[in-house]
Parts: structure tokens; sequence; C-alpha cells
């Protein structure tokens, strides 16, 4: 679907944009939250399960260091109670996330690390830092525009 979808709009528009790419994924997969935003144009770079990392790693550099990923999970949690500090609850989150996938406890996640703990542990670990993939309503609803063979996809 996502290739029919980018045939039509190159065939119009010419090469798909940034600009045209948001455009999509806000009124198509329903990327309409705070925290997927900030993680749009990371997407645009990487729209591939093999390529998440790519997404929460803004330094470049191919590894995770917690500094990098406490910004990240700002936004992930929904409400605390009053007397808990925010900052201190995601620190508590970015060192159980470190504890899951720094392997050879280094202090950064590697490549090699993320994968491995995603495909071993749990495929949930895609997005443990942040939504990246459309919501399952989302891309139903978005399939359903143009098959209505949902079980094959």
């Amino acid at each position: 679907a996502l290739a029919i979808i980018h045939r039509k709009i190159t065939q119009i528009l010419g090469p798909m944009t940034r600009f045209v790419f948001r455009d999509v994924l806000h009124s198509a997969l329903d990327f309409t939250e705070n925290i997927r935003h900030i993680y749009i144009d990371r997407v645009f770079s990487a729209f591939d399960k093999k390529n998440v990392l790519q997404i929460y790693d803004f330094m470049h550099t191919n590894k995770l260091k917690k500094e990098q990923i406490f910004p990240t999970m700002r936004g992930c949690l929904i409400k605390l109670q009053t007397d808990e500090d925010p900052d201190e609850a995601v620190k508590d989150l970015v060192d159980l996330l470190l504890k899951k996938l720094d392997v050879d406890r280094d202090g950064v996640i590697s490549e090699e690390e993320f994968s491995r703990s995603v495909k071993e542990r749990n495929l949930l670990l895609l997005e443990c830092m942040g939504p990246v993939f459309p919501s399952r309503v989302a891309r139903q609803t978005f399939l359903t525009t143009f098959t209505d063979r949902l079980g094959r996809f």
C-alpha cells in the first residue's frame, strides 16, 4: 500500500519531500501526538525496522548513551503522582532500559545490542524510547483504503 501511495505522489508531485512525507504520516497514519512529531524527520530517513536505532541516535554514532536517551523518554510518561519528580521517574526508566539493552554493560547501547535485544527478547523493544511506527488502528485504516486483505500485511 505504501508503494502505491509513493508512486501516485511521485507521479503528481515529483520526488517525495519531507513535507509531503509529514503530511502522509500526519493524515494517513495518525502521527498526531507531540512525541511522534519529534520523530517524523528521523523516520523519513529510516522508515524501516532494520534502522529504528537511527531514529533515536541523534548524534549519529550508532550507539546510544544515557544522556541521549533521557530527552526522548521525557514525553513518554503520561501522569505522575504529585509528590514525584518527573525527571527522576524518567531517569529510572532510562536506567531500566539500559539494564535491558546494554548487554556488555559498557554504558552505551550499540546497534548490535539493540538488534539482538529486539530479536531475542521482545519485539516491543523497537519502540522502547518512544513511538516510531503508526498505531494498529491507523495501520488498519490506512490499509483498508487500498485492500481488504489486512491479514496479509
